[in-house]
């Protein structure tokens, strides 16, 4: 017989009765009152806590899924990395604030939990926890190793303990690290505090809910957990295609007014339980608009931008990721879309010659900084928005009724001189 490792464990067992020999009887019920009591033992909180890969024989296909996450990649992903490089060669330790995050474990307990900093936000950070203290600044985590929790009523192992958590189906369990207020209290990160202020959270709808939505699609999983169908532990955040797609919808209309189209885009934010963008401000939604002739000939092109600019104080822009966590004092801009909200955008756009008919199309796109120096950002297209109807140049349509109110006028004086003769 084999454990998950693979590892026979029987054998062992047999040979160690024989060391024992004739007195094992005498110190069996003794080793049984030793085994209860330890396993009732509570595990103590921080101290050293296993590498995925340990995860890794008895939950493949959730391995493979965490492996392509954000949370396994939040300590090496590379824009991430300049950040905290940076950070470390200005000196003053500035840098600690990024590991509560992006490797908990670590900071944890730093010196037992070195070889798990590269694995990021890893499984045994996350199903130990057994505490979070949501405060202004960093997050505080309370952990005991040798303890799985989950949000799995009834789980059941052989090969390690498990116990139920209802912290773990809560937004607060997110809300340590998706929210953050710097020293100067400016909150940088208010995903958390988003759906607090939310009808989601007074309906009791969490995170999870589209996050890591077999929990609730699988009403049984939490009591019977189905190993065919595991939660996806990829965890899809809002730079999926996937994620926006389902949470905002639009609808756009063309109009024309002295040589320039005027696009208005309504977005609605059907079903994200915080604002679009949310996250760290460098991220943004781009409305690109483009006008073209009744030929089909492009005659015009602009953009939007919604998004949270953040400032130091003086009212001049941060783009620099360390100084917008670090050095942040004031919102500039916000004109992102909340949960259940609906924000019409405009668009002047100046338009190339006479039009009398056109149509526009807009493109919207998620768009995050790039690691790679000849790659400024990179963008993500989600959804397009048809202006096909067809309207008329409101200066076409201003000589129509020109000419018709004139034509009115000269009928009018005509009838006038006609019925003065008869007269």
């Amino acid at each position: 017989m084999r454990d998950c490792t693979g590892q026979p464990f029987e054998v062992e067992f047999r040979e160690s009765q024989r060391e024992v020999g004739g007195i094992r009887k005498h110190l069996l019920p003794y080793a049984v009152f030793l085994l209860f009591f330890v396993s009732a033992t509570p595990a103590f909180s921080g101290g050293k806590l296993e590498s995925s890969k340990t995860c890794r024989p008895c939950h493949l296909e959730i391995y493979l899924q965490w492996s392509s996450s954000r949370h396994a990649s939040s300590f090496t992903e590379p824009f991430f990395r300049q950040t905290f490089l940076e950070l470390a060669r200005r000196g003053g330790g500035e840098e600690k604030v990024c590991l509560a995050c992006h490797s908990p474990a670590y900071t944890v307990s730093p010196e037992e939990n070195l070889p798990l900093k590269d694995e990021g936000v890893t499984c045994d950070f996350c199903h130990t926890l057994n505490r979070i203290t949501v405060e202004e600044g960093i997050p505080r985590f309370e952990n005991t190793p040798g303890i799985k929790r989950g949000p799995i009523e009834e789980a059941d192992s052989s090969y390690h303990r498990t116990a139920f958590s209802s912290l773990h189906l809560s937004s607060e369990f997110c809300g340590g690290c998706h929210d953050y207020v710097n020293a100067h209290g400016l909150r940088v990160l208010s995903t958390y505090t988003e759906w607090k202020e939310s009808f989601y959270r007074g309906e009791g709808i969490h995170c999870q809910y589209c996050h890591l939505p077999e929990l609730y699609e699988d009403r049984q999983y939490k009591k019977h957990p189905s190993k065919e169908r595991p939660p996806d532990h990829t965890m899809k955040g809002g730079h999926f295609e996937s994620q926006l797609r389902k949470s905002l919808t639009g609808r756009g209309e063309i109009s024309f007014s002295r040589g320039e189209a005027v696009v208005r885009v309504t977005l609605r934010n059907e079903r994200s339980g915080h604002k679009i963008p949310t996250g760290i401000p460098t991220h943004r939604v781009v409305i690109d608009a483009v006008i073209f002739n009744e030929r089909g000939v492009k005659i015009g092109e602009g953009e939007a931008y919604i998004e949270r600019i953040l400032g130091d104080g003086k009212g001049n822009p941060l783009e620099n990721p360390a100084d917008i966590f670090l050095r942040a004092r004031e919102v500039l801009k916000d004109n992102r879309v909340g949960p259940k909200q609906s924000k019409t955008y405009t668009l002047k756009i100046p338009v190339k010659g006479s039009v009398e008919k056109a149509r526009g199309v807009v493109t919207l796109f998620y768009e995050l900084p790039s690691a790679d120096p000849n790659l400024k950002r990179v963008r993500v297209r989600f959804a397009d928005i048809s202006l096909e109807k067809q309207v008329f140049h409101r200066t076409v349509l201003g000589l129509f009724f020109a000419l018709l109110l004139i034509a009115v006028v000269l009928l009018a004086y005509d009838i006038a001189l006609r019925i003065k003769k008869k007269g």
